[in-house]
């Protein structure tokens, strides 16, 4: 009833399709119970069983049970089994059923796929929004796709980019090949290759580079840079360009800034079984192959190559130079520069600034080594420094003692306040409390020895308590005349005699 075929060749008009028209064109079809409907113009459009719809302008283009939808001009377009939807321009573009108030503008071969409502493809070629995924959107771009539970998702222009499997609130702008996998309110802003997935990736984000991942970590993110990775629960962490840089397992509020190449920042999963605590706080500032790992929180590396901070080394720092470590259960600890610089295990508020294989080794807290190289101060010297020199050594238990400058001078162990100032091969034996050695070459200062003090000299030994040993000393006499040579020494009797 009051159906219409206006102009056109070898159009039809079929039963029950009240109220319905066709004007011109050619080879046209409303058919099977489609009441208000309109072909307007084009060849071999077809409206089935679609209730107020129309195709204007298009050829080979079909509406199959649809309600109030509408294809306007381009060719082969298809709308099947919705309500509310539209194909403007475009060929080959298709939204299939159940997916309502749904869109496709231009392009081509665009697919808006079964019970994805109120979405809508603008533009571009071969893009793809899959089923389960309402309210989502594809602009431009070519073979771009969001994938199935992926509602109020976009992508913006790019290619082969896809959105998969429950990314809600998701989207990628531009790059290729990006991905975004079961990751929530989550994005990705150019690059290529690049990957967030993981349902606790949720809120993260890679803007640039090329196949940086998060994985498992919400709240993070990742700024350019090439093959970078924040994983393994490594929550609110972040990653600023470089290469190979990895923040794993749950090292929480980290940073790798300012690019470098293979630095890593780790928790204890990443030597063993999964665990809960790992380098959180922590950060590496550039260099190469640099190390915070095996739950080391609060800590840091700025620049240099290859140097390590390990398990435990909570508060402790790295800044520049090579090879560099810091041991197991360190506190507070720093090593400056150098190359080859070690602070052992369970040290606190120890330091090494400069030199080259200089060693700090356990339970030595409050101790320091400036400069020099192949300096130690061994196990429980606490408070005890080495400024300088080369070879030079504070033994075991030897507190509060002092070596500056020289080379292979030794305080023995548990010699308490102890110092040696220059020379070479001078040592103070084991528990010689308060002695000092100044200078000179190859001086011994015996064991159980206090409050003694040799000055210059070569070869000597000092055995008594409370001396000081001069072999050889010149000074002025108090009215300034010619400088005197005083040679002191002590008869079998213990007199003092001069020569």
């Amino acid at each position: 009833t009051n159906a219409s075929v206006i102009g056109g060749s070898y159009n039809c008009l079929g039963t029950a399709s009240n109220s319905s028209s066709i004007i011109g064109g050619g080879l046209n079809v409303i058919n099977c119970t489609s009441p208000n409907s309109t072909v307007l113009s084009g060849t071999n459009n077809k409206i089935y069983c679609s209730d107020t719809s129309s195709i204007i302008g298009s050829n080979t283009s079909c509406l199959d049970h649809t309600c109030v939808s509408n294809i306007i001009g381009g060719h082969d377009n298809q709308i099947s089994c919705d309500s509310n939807s539209s194909i403007i321009g475009g060929h080959h573009n298709q939204i299939c059923c159940n997916s309502s108030s749904s869109s496709i503008i231009g392009g081509h071969h665009n697919q808006i796929c079964c019970n994805s409502s109120s979405s809508s493809i603008m533009g571009g070629c071969e893009n793809i929004i899959n089923c389960d995924s309402i309210y989502s959107s594809i602009i431009g771009g070519h073979k771009n796709t969001i994938g199935t539970q992926s509602s109020s998702s976009s992508i913006i222009g790019g290619c082969e980019n896809i959105i998969n499997f429950d990314s809600i609130y998701s989207s990628i702008v531009g790059g290729s090949k990006n991905i975004l996998y079961n990751t929530n309110r989550s994005s990705i802003l150019g690059g290529d290759c690049n990957l967030i997935i993981g349902e606790f990736s949720n809120v993260s984000s890679i803007v640039g580079g090329y196949c940086n991942v998060v994985a498992y970590s919400n709240h993070t993110s990742i700024v350019g840079g090439s093959c970078n990775c924040l994983i393994e629960y490594s929550n609110r962490s972040s990653i600023l360009g470089g290469c190979c840089n990895s923040v794993i397992s749950y090292s929480c509020y980290s940073s790798v800034i300012g690019g470098g190449c293979n630095n890593i920042i780790g928790g204890m999963s990443f030597y063993g079984p999964p665990q809960y605590n790992g380098s959180c706080y922590s950060s590496v500032i550039g260099g190469y192959m640099n190390k915070i790992i095996m739950d080391s929180s609060s800590s840091s590396i700025i620049g240099g190559r290859e140097n390590n901070i390990c398990k435990y080394s909570d508060n402790s720092s790295i800044v520049g130079g090579k090879g560099n470590y810091i041991g197991c259960f360190v506190k507070y600890s720093s090593i400056i520069g150098g190359y080859s610089n070690i602070l052992y295990y369970k040290n606190c508020n120890s330091s090494i600034i400069g030199g080259c294989n200089n060693n700090i080794s356990y339970y030595n807290d409050s101790s320091s080594i400036i400069g020099g190289g192949s300096n130690t101060i061994q196990y429980g010297s606490c408070y005890s420094s080495i400024i300088g020199g080369g070879s030079n050594t504070i033994q075991c238990g030897s507190k509060y003692s002092t070596v500056i400058g020289g080379a292979g001078n030794t305080i023995i162990g548990v010699s308490n306040q102890s110092t040696v100032i220059g020379g070479f091969l001078n040592s103070i034996g084991g528990v010689s409390n308060n002695s000092s050695i100044l200078g000179g070459h190859n001086n011994t200062i015996a064991g159980f020895t206090e409050n003694s003090v040799i000055l210059g000299g070569s070869g000597l030994c000092l055995t008594t308590d409370n001396t000081v040993y001069v072999p050889t000393l010149m000074t002025t006499t108090i009215s300034n005349a010619e400088p005197v040579s005083w040679k002191l020494g002590s008869t079998a009797a213990g007199s003092v005699i001069l020569d």
